[in-house]
């Protein structure tokens, strides 16, 4: 009997005092994060769909650093309403990948004209301590370009901040 109690305290002792391992972002099935950009704000609710993988949708706007990386010139335009739906992969430890279509409200500098935009973006995260940075990628088109609909553009630096989880 005082060998079964002994043994019975050990057993507990060590897993009172055992190394728990630390919980990832897909322990969680819900996620908001922020995403701030040069002068906008984008807000992400990402849902765990299967394992590595989450479904998202993001609102957001007032960005006014979109590159165009094709086109005969420059597009200068702001967005003003955002809204982007996503499926997430995370199997990397460091990298977070997104793509989704999005539907963006614009208002073009040059002609003072405002219309939509509509694309494909892909957006690559790393992660740092508490935060993640990275760029979105997207092809879109739009009435509002000048010369060819389609452009290749980047939102140069976004960071990503958690707020919640669950």
């Amino acid at each position: 009997m005082k060998s079964t109690v002994t043994l019975l305290l050990l057993v507990l002792s060590i897993s009172l005092f055992a190394q728990r391992s630390k919980r990832t972002d897909f322990d969680y099935n819900n996620r908001f994060d922020i995403n701030v950009q040069f002068v906008g704000l984008e807000f992400d609710y990402k849902h765990k769909l299967i394992e590595n993988f989450n479904l998202g949708i993001g609102i957001g706007g007032l960005v006014l650093t979109n590159v165009s990386l094709t086109g005969e010139s420059i597009a200068s335009y702001a967005e003003f309403a955002k809204i982007k739906i996503f499926l997430e992969y995370d199997q990397l430890k460091n990298f977070r990948f997104y793509a989704g279509p999005k539907l963006v409200g614009v208002a073009f500098w040059e002609s003072d004209t405002f219309t939509d935009l509509k694309g494909i973006e892909i957006g690559m995260f790393t992660r740092g301590r508490r935060i993640e940075f990275g760029v979105e990628l997207s092809l879109v088109e739009s009435d509002g370009f000048r010369s060819d609909s389609k452009r290749l553009m980047t939102s140069l630096l976004v960071v990503k901040i958690p707020i919640s989880r669950w």
